[in-house]
Order: structure tokens, then sequence, then C-alpha cells
């Protein structure tokens, strides 16, 4: 019942969040993350992050997310003015600022995924020194 109460309370934010393990696998996904990449409810999960990334951008991106798995640390790309490219299902781009938390639960390590729209007249850049 309580893990219920979590996702019903994650829902309810104005952010996008996931949480995804260090393969880039999406365990679960909030309401606005999949409206951010327009995507229906729960087709996010059991998904991996590299379907959500720009393909011009996708062999970087997996080489960022395998680095991080191995140094994981908070990552905030909005502080440092960085606005990601992501890749909606509707084949559009948005441009979104990501804050990455690593969290371990027992002995498993997950990554905790903020997702923010950013404003629609910054340019989407991808940022050379991201994990």
């Amino acid at each position: 019942m309580l893990i219920g109460s979590f996702e019903a309370i994650l829902d309810a934010l104005s952010d996008g969040v996931m949480v995804v393990d260090s393969a880039g696998e999406v365990l679960y996904a909030n309401a606005m993350a999949e409206s951010l990449f327009a995507c229906p409810q729960g087709l996010l999960r059991g998904r991996y992050v590299d379907m959500l990334v720009p393909a011009a951008l996708a062999s970087r991106h997996a080489e960022h997310r395998r680095a991080y798995s191995h140094s994981p640390t908070v990552w905030n790309m909005e502080s440092r003015g960085c606005v990601t490219p992501g890749y909606r299902l509707d084949g559009t781009v948005v441009a979104l600022y990501i804050k990455l938390a690593p969290v371990s639960v027992g002995d498993v390590s997950i990554i905790v995924v903020s997702l923010r729209e950013g404003a629609a007249d910054q340019s989407v850049r991808a940022n050379p020194s991201a994990p």
C-alpha cells in the first residue's frame, strides 16, 4: 500500500521523476516524466533511457551513462546552465534540465532522475562534460 502512496505523491509533482538502474533501465517514471516524453502511461517502465536521447547523441550518451555508473554523484545540469535534448516518442525534441542523484536502497544502487522542461527560447546543447 505504501508503494502506491509514493507513486501518487510522485505523480503530483510538477517535475518529471524517473528511477533508473546502472544499465539505464527505467524502473519507474512519474506522470510528468511520461508527459515530457509524450509517452502513454506505463510505457517507459522497463525501457532504456537511451531511447529518450536524439539519435545524433545516442552513442555519446551511452558512454556518459556507463562512466557515470562507475562513479555516480549528484549532477545538476540546470545549475550548470545546461539544457539537454530529450527525444519524445512523437518525434519531437524537448529541452530539458536534468538532475541525477545516486541512491542506495539496501545493496541496490539506483539513480533518481529529475526532469524539468527548459526555456523554449534557450538553445538545446549537449554538455561536453556531462556524466
